[in-house]
């Protein structure tokens, strides 16, 4: 993180709170919640729409996505007239993004038709200005096009509900299975290769050993240990391959 502003290193300390938290109730809003992720200090973001809950889905289960900063800070951007500059404006940004490579982003998230409204996209590109100029770091706007590709989000979706489920033996299991088999593979080939390994027979006391195989997929995926195919309903046939790091800069 040397490599930024202080006041981005800042955002991802242990001691960064956020410049402001999503009220339990609001009037005339979507209803606000709570998305838990070790991603973020606390272990958890207060979400202000199910499209912000959507949002994080994905960088939760994101293997590039290190930590996650809920509003980390407030910027200044400036507010121009056909004459120039006319003042200076402030704005919270919902969320900041550190990546493995060392990337920092910073996002909202708004819904499509209120981007629509001439005067966010005026802001949008005043803050990521502001952003760049100040911190070196780029701003990025997403909507329910980034966020709602079927099957992509159910795929997340089945992966963030299966990912602390894992059991130490099942996983090791499943491991080696796919050490033998090697990558790339597929899901059917590793639930046959790993049903009759004693630790899930064991584990699971062979109740339904498939499912528990399917679990420490999912599992490995969201750890970033494999790669899964989303682009398609996960099934047997779905594709599993070595994740590709980005290299750090």
């Amino acid at each position: 993180m040397q490599r930024y502003h202080p006041v981005i290193a800042r955002i991802f300390g242990p001691d960064h709170k956020p410049v402001y938290e999503s009220p339990r109730r609001k009037k005339h809003h979507h209803a606000p919640g709570y998305f838990p992720t070790f991603k973020a200090v606390g272990g958890g973001v207060r979400v202000t729409s199910p499209l912000s809950a959507d949002c994080l889905l994905h960088l939760d289960t994101d293997p590039t996505v290190l930590k996650i900063s809920p509003y980390p800070f407030t910027v200044l951007y400036s507010v121009y007239d056909r004459y120039g500059i006319v003042g200076v404006k402030k704005h919270r940004p919902e969320l900041a993004i550190l990546h493995e490579d060392g990337r920092v982003v910073i996002m909202d998230v708004i819904p499509l038709a209120i981007q629509r409204e001439g005067r966010l996209a005026k802001r949008g590109d005043a803050v990521a200005e502001a952003l760049w100029n100040s911190y070196g770091v780029a701003y990025s706007v997403v909507d329910e096009r980034d966020l709602h590709i079927e099957p992509r989000l159910s795929n997340l979706r089945t992966i963030w509900l299966h990912h602390r489920d894992s059991d130490p033996g099942c996983n090791l299991a499943v491991q080696r299975a796919i050490d033998e088999i090697g990558l790339p593979t597929t899901i059917g080939d590793v639930r046959i290769a790993a049903t009759d390994r004693a630790e899930i027979v064991r584990v699971r006391n062979a109740a339904n050993p498939w499912d528990a195989v399917f679990t420490e997929l999912m599992v490995l995926a969201f750890r970033g240990a494999i790669h899964l195919d989303l682009s398609h309903p996960f099934s047997d046939q779905t594709p599993i391959t070595v994740r590709q790091k980005r290299e750090v800069f």
